[in-house]
């Protein structure tokens, strides 16, 4: 994967850990 397709990969994850542990942590 480029490195630009990386990058939106870890955005997403980072997202949908934080939508999944809640806005309070």
């Amino acid at each position: 994967e480029s490195e630009e397709e990386f990058s939106t990969r870890l955005a997403n994850n980072l997202e949908n850990l934080i939508l999944k542990e809640g806005p309070e942590t």
